[in-house]
């Protein structure tokens, strides 16, 4: 996603559909119980950080 992001001049911003997993649709950085951290939370602190 960043990646694509980066290749694509007309792609202005991304945006995160949700912090917290769980549910019918878990796309989140972090786990149900909002204490586990998913792989891809470190790739998008990485990519904010800079």
């Amino acid at each position: 996603m960043l990646r694509l992001a980066r290749l694509s001049p007309r792609i202005e911003r991304l945006y995160i559909y949700s912090w917290t997993g769980g549910g019918s649709f878990d796309a989140g950085l972090t786990g149900a119980n909002s204490t586990s951290l998913r792989p891809a939370y470190q790739v998008v602190r990485d990519a904010l950080a800079g």
